[in-house]
């Protein structure tokens, strides 16, 4: 397929083969800056811990590497004709968590799998970009109608009504806002989405579990919230750190484990106490570098298919490193979101890797 250059950009920099391989060399340098700080801090964390978090986290991270190979080497043109079979599996394995899952903290999540634990709504992420993908790169959808948009809602509603209903309300989120990015890519008006999505988000609301609400009271008014200890050690955290930080393996929230889920979704809380604002502001930096590369990527692509997988995996990765630094620094409700490549969890940090895999493979 020809490829035509994008308006005020020369052919032969982002519109041919050499400017997007030069793009996905950039992506994975400022992945693997995320990832090593990640490693980092995973190994002083572990080593005023019984768990060997570090340990894992390197056998997780061979094992995504196998998976970034596998989805780099997908043919995105060819995912339409497989998407019955995608979203099937999509669906079976999120109404399976409700009849063999394990529940963990009040939530049903997980299913055993031997020693391994599996996390279907991980995966769902990773199924559902491609199959809101296709449904976006077919010529006979028009965005600008609201049927067309309809249509992908109706696509989205059971893959995020099931995660809600496990529940996992950062999950269900994290759904939507796929929708939201994939159908604005593909042309969609913003006045439809933005309808669509508050509508959504009041009946979400209404639907609540006691301890979410009191999480976003939390946000508001931490003492009347009563469920913002973790913000208030994470935050004690950062100022231990200041602007350079205690030092590797250095730091009492750390050393003495007083952030809870420090390892999964408060590790950012550990690069700031022991790497303090110059460490954190580099994490920073790579998260917005690797993003604004990936939005080269999408605009590149040479068809529909490849823009949308993209965009969604942007949209995903984007709203998960908001989500979960917002929440680290007090401003945003904790709802348990996993940072990027940073993370301990095999699942999160295998479906991080695939995605990026994903991205590799936009031609």
């Amino acid at each position: 397929m020809s490829t035509t250059a994008l308006p005020g950009m020369r052919q032969g920099t982002l519109g041919s083969e050499d400017g997007p391989r030069h793009l996905r060399l950039w992506v994975m340098g400022f992945a693997l800056v995320v990832l090593l700080f990640g490693l980092v801090s995973l190994y002083a964390i572990q080593k005023f811990r019984t768990e060997s978090f570090f340990s894992k986290q390197i056998l997780f991270l061979a094992v995504g590497t196998i998976a970034f190979v596998g989805c780099r080497r997908i043919r995105l043109d060819a995912v339409p004709h497989f998407v019955p079979v995608l979203y099937g599996i999509n669906i079976l394995s999120l109404i399976a968590i409700f009849f063999v899952g394990d529940e963990r903290n009040g939530a049903t999540r997980w299913i055993d799998i031997g020693p391994l634990q599996f996390q279907p709504s991980e995966m769902a992420k990773v199924l559902f970009i491609l199959t809101l993908s296709s449904y976006w790169s077919k010529p006979d959808r028009d965005p600008k109608q609201l049927s067309s948009v309809f249509g992908s809602l109706l696509h989205t509603l059971p893959i995020a009504a099931l995660i809600f209903l496990q529940p996992h309300l950062g999950g269900a989120t994290s759904i939507m806002v796929i929708w939201a990015v994939i159908t604005v890519a593909s042309g969609a008006k913003w006045r439809h989405i933005l309808l669509i999505f508050v509508s959504l988000a009041l009946l979400a609301s209404t639907l609540l579990l006691g301890y979410q609400k009191e999480r976003l009271v939390a946000m508001v008014n931490p003492e009347e919230g009563g469920n913002a200890y973790q913000q208030t050690q994470a935050a004690i955290a950062f100022a231990n750190g200041g602007v350079f930080g205690e030092g590797f393996m250095n730091g009492e929230q750390t050393r003495g484990a007083y952030v809870p889920f420090q390892e999964t979704d408060f590790i950012y809380s550990a690069v700031g106490e022991q790497f303090g604002l110059f460490g954190a502001t580099i994490v920073l930096f790579a998260f917005l570098g690797m993003f604004f590369t990936m939005l080269l990527i999408a605009r590149s692509a040479q068809n529909p298919m490849g823009r949308n997988v993209a965009m969604g995996v942007l949209g995903v990765l984007a709203f998960h490193t908001i989500a979960n630094i917002g929440m680290v620094i007090g401003v945003t409700p904790v709802v348990g979101l996993w940072l990027p490549l940073m993370s301990y969890g095999g699942t999160a940090l295998i479906i991080c890797i695939a995605m990026l895999g994903l991205v590799m493979a936009v031609r």
